[in-house]
Parts: structure tokens; C-alpha cells; sequence
């Protein structure tokens, strides 16, 4: 009995958290259904390289608290997607990965 119990709970959890990330996913947050989005790896080595702008100074140019970041591909250039909190309200911005600008 406690194990279908637990099974059954298990089952709904994992149904639940299946809907919330397609949810997630088909209204564009993450940034990753914008486009392919690069592994911390990969921002890393090109915030070593130069080719990107490093996420500490990129930081420094929001007006809230980043929360999270990608780098994706948009449009044919690297922008970082920032979720940011401003004032208790969440947003996503997105700057261009090499200057910084929207």
C-alpha cells in the first residue's frame, strides 16, 4: 500500500514538473528556446578569449540583480540572456555578448 502510494506520488511530481517545464519552455523562458545557448564552458572560454565580454562586467552595467544568465545565439551574434530582478519585478534582458549593448 505504501509503495503505490509512493509511486502514484512519485509519478504526479514528475508529471507535474514534466508540464511546468514545457510551460516554461513554450513561453521562452529559459532563454534557450530562443536559440542554441552555449555551456559555461564555452562562455568561459570565449570570456577568456575576448571574444565575449566577461559576466562580472557585464553585470555592472544592470539596473537590478541578475539572477541567471545565458549566452544564446539570436539573430547571428552572441547575446546574454540576464533575468533580472528590478524592484521585486523579474525581466529578462538581452545584451550583446561582445559590447554590451541591447
Amino acid at each position: 500500500m505504501v509503495a503505490a502510494s509512493l509511486a502514484t506520488m512519485t509519478r504526479k511530481a514528475f508529471l507535474s514538473a514534466l508540464l511546468a517545464t514545457t510551460a516554461l519552455t513554450l513561453t521562452g523562458f529559459p532563454a534557450q528556446a530562443q536559440g542554441a545557448c552555449l555551456s559555461q564552458i564555452e562562455i568561459q572560454s570565449l570570456s577568456d578569449s575576448g571574444q565575449i565580454m566577461p559576466f562580472p562586467e557585464v553585470r555592472a552595467l544592470l539596473s537590478g540583480k541578475a539572477l541567471s544568465f545565458d549566452v544564446c545565439e539570436e539573430g547571428g551574434r552572441l547575446v546574454y540572456k540576464i533575468n533580472v530582478d528590478e524592484g521585486g519585478q523579474a525581466r529578462i534582458i538581452s545584451l550583446d555578448a561582445r559590447t554590451g549593448r541591447p
